[in-house]
């Protein structure tokens, strides 16, 4: 790792460890939620149509589902159904810019859940995934997402269908309710 990189690294944890410390929020059972953000990464084609699946299935559920896709690149996406932004809109530490409001909006919804959906680092969205107002968050383990609930390891697989498939598996596994482990 070069010293400019190092740099920017020590920048990056400094900020995200200050502004975490003032940060606090309340747990909710996964069981009870009605409000569901889906934090991607949107540059691969794979991942919006497994996110879009996602979105469809938890509005079947009745839940209330908002989106914010993210594109690692600098490349205009224009026409798309929910906010975005992009590698032109994050600054040299990957924070992104106060003017993206959509990033800022999306951090300050007290969601219910939070699915944090990219299966390499991202700075930028580990950001926004810790200091989400969201009451429970899931996602792939990450070495700056301070504050997963719960974090699924994924061995060097980089599939977002099998991310989701272990997400639903745990999270059906902690939902259940008033039910006693011990059958008599």
């Amino acid at each position: 790792m070069d010293w400019l990189t190092k740099i920017k690294l020590y920048c990056f944890k400094r900020q995200l460890r200050n502004e975490h410390r003032a940060f606090r929020r309340d747990r909710i059972n996964p069981a009870d939620s009605k409000s569901v953000g889906i934090l991607f990464d949107a540059s691969g084609s794979e991942n919006i149509k497994a996110v879009n699946a996602l979105q469809e299935e938890l509005k079947k559920a009745g839940k209330k589902v908002s989106l914010l896709a993210y594109f690692n690149d600098k490349l205009p996406h224009e026409g798309l159904p929910y906010p975005h932004f992009s590698l032109k809109e994050v600054n040299w530490f990957h924070i992104p810019k106060k003017e993206v409001t959509a990033v800022y909006d999306f951090m300050k919804q007290p969601f219910d859940i939070m699915y944090a959906i990219y299966m390499q680092e991202m700075l930028v969205l580990d950001y926004i995934a810790t200091l989400s107002k969201s009451h429970f968050k899931t996602g792939a383990v990450s070495e700056f997402h301070l504050d997963m609930d719960l974090g699924v390891d994924m061995n060097g697989k980089t599939d977002v269908k099998v991310l989701l498939n272990q997400i639903h598996f745990y999270l059906s596994k902690i939902n259940h309710k008033n039910e006693s482990l011990v059958k008599i």
